[in-house]
């Protein structure tokens, strides 16, 4: 696993040879760092987790644009600010960011092509925003204790979501699940205390759930 510092390191600062001698000491360090280079912006896929002592900053993060190949990004147990706009390669398609206590409002509204979004244990998470992710299939928020039904308003505007887990989010009634959702195939609101017979009076017309 690659640590956060390095594969940030690595990316901005190798550099390509160009014009040396194939044989002297630092063409062939410099040769080594290009291919590093190379077989970083082949990456697809990248785990970050808990491999940063300090807090994350969408502009650190933002180093990773450069990743053009990357698909899949995991974020488990770290410390990212409050408000966090996650600005790396619009060609993710997997988001893990698990378990990062600090985040209270997180936007991905330009990651277009992601279809999988996973924010479990972000347990202060209030809002997030998807405006534009028209391909999100499978959304996991469970354990965001703090979520509403206004935060989840937004959800309603993903027009292919198919998967729904919002296990242990203990403050939702469910009157904001069923709105134009009605490509659903599966909803998990277990544990969920709050959730109402009202709530949940529009899944009937959940005709693939």
């Amino acid at each position: 696993m690659m640590s956060y510092e390095c594969a940030l390191d690595e990316v901005v600062n190798a550099a390509p040879t160009v014009g040396v001698n194939n044989g002297h000491p630092h063409a062939i360090k410099r040769r080594a760092r290009y291919q590093r280079r190379l077989m970083l912006l082949r990456m697809q896929h990248l785990d970050l987790s808990r491999s940063c002592n300090h807090d994350v900053t969408a502009a650190g993060l933002g180093r990773l644009f450069i990743l053009s190949q990357l698909r899949r990004l995991e974020m488990r147990g770290m410390s990212l600010e409050a408000s966090f706009v996650f600005r790396v390669t619009p060609s993710l398609t997997h988001l893990h960011v698990i378990f990062c206590g600090h985040v209270v409002d997180a936007d991905m509204s330009s990651l277009h092509h992601l279809q999988y979004l996973k924010l479990g244990g972000c347990t202060k998470l209030t809002r997030f925003h998807l405006s534009n992710i028209s391909a999100l299939t499978h959304l996991d928020i469970s354990f965001c204790r703090d979520m509403t039904d206004v935060s989840l308003l937004s959800v309603s505007t993903l027009p292919q979501l198919q998967r729904l887990a919002l296990s242990n989010c203990g403050s939702i009634t469910g009157s904001s699940l069923c709105h134009n959702i009605t490509t659903l195939t599966h909803l998990d609101v277990s544990d969920c205390k709050m959730v109402t017979d009202q709530g949940l009076s529009g899944l009937s017309a959940l005709v693939q759930l």
